[in-house]
């Protein structure tokens, strides 16, 4: 079967229904929730090999896992030598996932052939506009639906905590998305960005990344976040049970206990310093098929929002002012966090560093004070006043953000 074919077959794989259930241990979990999903360990032995070989190669096209609302996904960027990677979501994962399910492993000949051939690859889900140029250099490939679950993945890919090398680096150096300026066609080597030298050590964090993104040895199947409610002593862990350290450690084990000496060599591949664990006395998952997100259970009680006065400028009024003693009583919703995460990057200016910002607010190991899921469409509605947005909070300039006027005189409230 041709590695085209493959990726046919794996679009129409159907992803069963999560059942329902409720667990209140990882082991329990794992026996009737994950383990009927995984991967036929032959398979897992053969893809392994696979990628292996072929990041070896010296002018390997390596897939790169995007940063979060990165919008390069299928764009290569090629260093001197012919070392390539190309940006992608995690529909790449999924549909290798799909591939190894259906007991798939491509010959390493036909899989190099079909990627240095520049033939459709599912690098996205959807491309939005900016990607569907002549500039992407793979054309656009479907997937299969998920049906409600969520491929994870047992030793991350993008959480700098879990190298052995200063991954932020890494990212700061190579993995950024530039502008469409950057790109040029070549006669030979079609779209392209080209981007001088690499040293062997950064070389080698590609490859780490490229294993761990690609390598279905990685992958686990898990509830997505309409699938289940995951508690840590009775308070929802927002990220669900497929970011949960213990979680991760425990599959880790797993695969260890399976494959011995080859999982060992992995982990030194993928240069892992270990899966930070956040630990919990007292766990609970509860779930079941994906639900309707507009579907209110019978047991609800509807809210009642409190009526609004007028003041005979409501068209011009910043709904942020009025919403931020309440943001300031709440220390886990998502604007009182970036409000303190930006106290406390900003200067005695008040102005701060998006990118500093964006650390602080990411890391949920570190900052879990702090840390907000996807930060970057909320700290996009604090910017603006239309719509359902939280109001204008911030303004931007560049890489620099500050306080709008309106709320400087209430950021006081969060110190």
């Amino acid at each position: 079967m041709s590695f085209a074919d493959a990726l046919n077959h794996a679009r129409r794989f159907r992803f069963p229904d999560v059942p329902n259930g409720q667990y209140s241990t990882l082991d329990d979990f794992y026996a009737e929730v994950v383990a009927p999903q995984e991967i036929d360990p032959d398979v897992l032995r053969g893809w392994t090999e696979l990628l292996c070989r072929y990041v070896e190669d010296e002018t390997a096209i390596v897939f790169v896992r995007k940063l979060e609302r990165q919008e390069r996904r299928g764009f290569r960027t090629m260093f001197d030598g012919g070392f390539s990677y190309v940006f992608s979501d995690n529909t790449l994962a999924t549909v290798i996932y799909a591939m190894a399910r259906l007991r798939i492993v491509p010959a390493y000949a036909d899989f190099r052939d079909h990627i240095f051939g520049r033939q459709a690859m599912p690098l996205s889900m959807k491309p939005n506009g900016a990607e569907r140029t002549e500039l992407s250099a793979f054309p656009w490939y479907g997937h299969p639906k998920q049906n409600g679950w969520k491929l994870a993945h047992v030793n991350d890919i993008n959480n700098a905590n879990e190298y052995l090398i200063d991954y932020e680096h890494f990212q700061h150096s190579y993995c950024i998305p530039g502008t469409l300026r950057d790109w040029e066609i070549d006669p030979i080597e079609g779209p392209i960005r080209r981007f001088g030298d690499i040293q062997a050590c950064d070389r080698m964090v590609f490859k780490a990344h490229f294993l761990r993104f690609c390598n279905p040895l990685n992958y686990f199947l898990s509830p997505n976040s309409n699938s289940h409610e995951f508690l840590i002593n009775g308070v929802k862990y927002g990220r669900g049970v497929s970011e949960y350290g213990a979680m991760k450690r425990f599959i880790s084990q797993k695969r260890q206990e399976a494959f011995g000496g080859l999982y060992d060599d992995y982990l030194r591949m993928i240069l892992s310093s270990g899966i930070a664990l956040l630990r919990g006395e007292n766990i609970m998952i509860l779930t079941h098929p994906p639900r309707n997100r507009a579907e209110v259970p019978l047991n609800a009680t509807r809210r009642v929002q409190p009526a609004r006065f007028n003041n005979g400028n409501a068209a011009n009024e910043n709904k942020a002012v009025n919403r931020m003693a309440r943001w300031a009583g709440n220390p886990r919703c998502k604007p009182h966090r970036i409000i303190r995460a930006f106290l406390a990057c900003c200067d005695e200016n008040r102005i701060a560093e998006i990118g500093d910002l964006r650390l602080l607010c990411n890391d949920p190991i570190v900052h879990p004070d702090m840390w907000v899921e996807s930060f970057d469409a909320c700290l996009s509605s604090m910017k603006t006043n239309a719509g359902h947005s939280y109001g204008l909070v911030f303004e931007q300039d560049g890489t620099h953000i500050r306080l709008h006027q309106d709320v400087l005189g209430l950021v006081d409230l969060f110190a």
